[in-house]
C-alpha cells in the first residue's frame, strides 16, 4: 500500500521535524484507537484530519488482566518464560495504521499502561509471578505493581512483547511497524509514574527502567523517535542522562495553562528536547482550554492532543465516554448534545488552533474565522432500511458521515427511484429543526444501551401510505451528498 509519507519524523534540537519542514500540532488522542471497527477507525481519522489534526495517539498494547483474553495482544507465559501472544489482537492497530498512511496522519503509541484498564504494568508483575499472590481486579492499583520497574523477570516479559510489535508485520500493508512512517514515535508507557508523589518516590528507580528500556528500542528500531511516557517530568527526567528524544506530560490538576508554560520553557531549556503535552481534560468550558492552547503556541509547545474522541458507531450515532458524569468525549463538529460539558465551543477552539499549528493563522483571532470545512463528500450517509421495521417511521436512524451538524431529511410519494431528479422531494427536516445524531446513551438497568439513541420521527407522515426517503449531512459551510434512497410501504407511527 502506498503511502503519503516520505519522511519518518526526526529531532533537530527542540524541533520536531519532517524532513525539512517542522511538525507541530493541536490535536486529539483516539483511545478507541484499537478497538473500533475498521469503517469507525477511517470515520476517526479523516475527522482528526478535517479538524486540521496531523497527529493523534492511540491507547497503549492491551496486555491480559484476568479480563481479556480475547483482545490481549499479550495472553500469558509459557512454561518456557516466553510471551504467548494473540496475534489478532493487533489487527485494528495493522488497520489503523494502514488508514494513517492513507490520510496523512502520524500515530503516537505507547507501549504500556501505569493503570489497569486494559492491563498495564501489574499484569507483567503478576505474569512473572510477583504479585503477592493476588490476581489484578479491574480497578485496583496495587503497591506489588511497582516491582515492574525494578524485578527483571517483569522487565523481560515486556521486553519481548517490545520485540514482537516492532518486529511485527502490518497484515494490511505487509509493513513492519518498526519501518512504518506513519508511527511519529513509540511511548514508554502511559502516565508512568502516576500522581506528582508516587513519581518523586520512584523517580530514580523510573529513571533507570527508562535508560534501559529506551536502549533496548533503539537497539531494534533506528527509524523512530522515542517518548518519555512519564505523567510529568522531573529534574532526572529532563536531564542529560534520559535518553528519550522527547519528553511529555498529562495535566489533570492544577493550572494547566500556566504547567504548560514551564514546563515547555523547562524541557527546552534543561533537556534541549521537544515538549508534547500528551493528554488534558476536564474542562467543560471553552476559555480554559484556550488558555492551554495559547501558552502552548506563545511557548513553542511542539504538540498538544486534549482527551479525547470518539467516532461515529458503524451504525447509529456516537460512541460516547462518560468522564466524572460532567466532562466527557468529544465528536466533531459540536452538537447541542454535548452543550453541558462545552462540545462545541472545544472542538471549535481546537479547530482553530490546529490551524495556528498549520501556518494557516498567526493567531486565534484570525483563526477562529476560518470556516469550517462542509460535511464530506467521499461517502454518503447511509440510511437504515431495518430502521423502517414494519413500516415504523417513527425511528428513522442512519450512519453518519464527517461534518454533519444536522441532517436534512426528503420525503417523496411513493416509490422513487437511486436516480429520480430533485421533482416531488419535500424536506421534513432541515435546518431548523435541527435533526442530528449525536448524544449520551441511555440507560437500562444501570447498563449503557448503545442504540437507544432515538431516531428521527416523521410525525407527519400519514399512517398507510408509501413513502421514499433520503438524507444528507449539512454544517454551516454546507452540505453533503444524498444518502441512498429507502421506500417504506403501508407507514406507521410506533413509539
Amino acid at each position: 500500500m502506498k503511502s503519503v509519507f516520505e519522511n519518518f519524523i526526526t529531532r533537530s534540537g527542540t524541533r520536531l521535524m519532517d524532513g525539512d519542514k517542522e511538525l507541530k500540532f493541536v490535536s486529539l488522542n483516539y483511545p478507541q484507537a484499537t478497538s473500533d471497527k475498521p469503517w469507525e477507525q477511517r470515520n476517526a481519522i479523516k475527522t482528526i484530519k478535517t479538524m486540521g489534526g496531523n497527529v493523534t495517539r492511540s491507547y497503549v498494547i492491551p496486555v491480559f488482566n484476568g479480563h481479556n483474553d480475547k483482545w490481549a495482544y499479550v495472553k500469558g507465559v509459557d512454561e518456557n518464560g516466553k510471551l504467548i501472544f494473540n496475534e489478532d489482537a493487533l489487527n485494528e492497530l495493522d488497520n489503523l495504521l494502514a488508514v494513517c498512511n492513507e490520510y496523512g496522519i502520524r500515530l503516537i503509541i505507547p507501549f504500556v499502561d501505569h493503570w489497569h484498564w486494559v492491563g498495564g504494568m501489574e499484569s507483567y508483575v503478576w505474569l512473572a509471578g510477583l504479585s503477592e499472590g493476588e490476581s489484578p481486579i479491574r480497578g485496583t492499583f496495587y503497591q506489588w505493581a511497582w516491582k515492574f520497574y525494578t524485578e527483571e523477570k517483569p522487565r523481560d516479559l515486556f521486553k519481548q512483547m517490545i520485540a514482537h510489535v516492532l518486529e511485527r508485520e502490518n497484515s494490511v500493508t505487509g509493513i513492519k511497524y518498526k519501518d512504518d512512517k506513519a508511527i511519529l514515535c513509540w511511548e514508554t508507557g502511559n502516565e508512568l509514574g502516576g500522581n506528582p508523589e508516587c513519581q518523586d518516590l520512584h523517580d530514580e528507580e523510573l529513571s533507570e527502567w527508562t535508560k534501559d528500556i529506551i536502549s533496548f528500542i533503539k537497539c531494534l528500531d533506528s527509524n523512530h523517535l522515542v517518548l518519555d511516557g512519564r505523567m510529568s517530568t522531573t529534574k532526572r527526567s529532563r536531564s542529560a542522562g534520559n535518553p528519550a528524544d522527547i519528553l511529555g506530560a498529562h495535566y489533570y490538576e492544577g493550572d494547566f495553562a500556566k504547567r504548560c508554560a514551564d514546563e515547555t520553557e523547562l524541557v527546552h531549556e534543561e533537556a534541549g528536547k521537544p515538549y508534547i503535552l500528551g493528554e488534558f481534560g476536564t474542562y467543560i468550558k471553552a476559555d480554559p482550554c484556550i488558555k492551554v492552547f495559547e501558552q502552548a503556541r506563545i511557548h513553542h509547545a511542539n504538540g498538544v492532543m486534549m482527551w479525547s474522541l470518539r467516532a461515529h458507531k458503524d451504525g447509529f450515532g456516537f460512541y460516547f465516554h462518560d468522564e466524572d458524569g460532567y466532562w466527557a468525549s468529544y465528536h466533531w463538529p459540536g452538537f447541542p448534545a454535548g452543550d453541558y460539558y462545552g462540545e462545541t465551543e472545544i472542538v471549535r477552539s481546537i479547530y482553530a488552533y490546529a490551524q495556528i499549528a498549520n501556518g494557516k493563522a498567526d493567531t486565534y483571532e484570525e483563526a477562529r474565522l476560518i470556516p469550517i470545512p462542509g460535511p464530506e463528500t467521499e461517502e454518503a450517509p447511509v440510511l437504515y432500511e431495518d430502521s423502517f421495521e414494519n413500516g415504523n417511521v417513527a425511528d428513522i436512524k442512519w450512519r453518519g458521515v464527517v461534518g454533519g451538524a444536522y441532517y436534512e431529511i426528503q420525503r417523496a410519494n411513493g416509490r422513487v427511484s437511486e436516480t429520480a431528479d430533485e421533482f416531488g422531494w419535500t424536506t421534513v427536516a432541515g435546518e431548523k429543526e435541527y435533526v442530528f445524531d449525536s448524544g449520551k446513551n441511555i440507560e437500562v438497568d444501570g447498563v449503557d444501551c448503545i442504540n437507544c439513541i432515538p431516531g428521527f420521527n416523521d410525525i407527519t407522515a400519514v399512517d398507510g401510505q408509501t413513502y421514499s426517503y433520503r438524507l444528507r449531512a449539512c454544517n454551516e459551510s454546507g452540505k453533503g451528498v444524498w444518502s441512498n434512497i429507502v421506500t417504506v410501504e403501508n407507514v406507521c407511527h410506533k413509539i
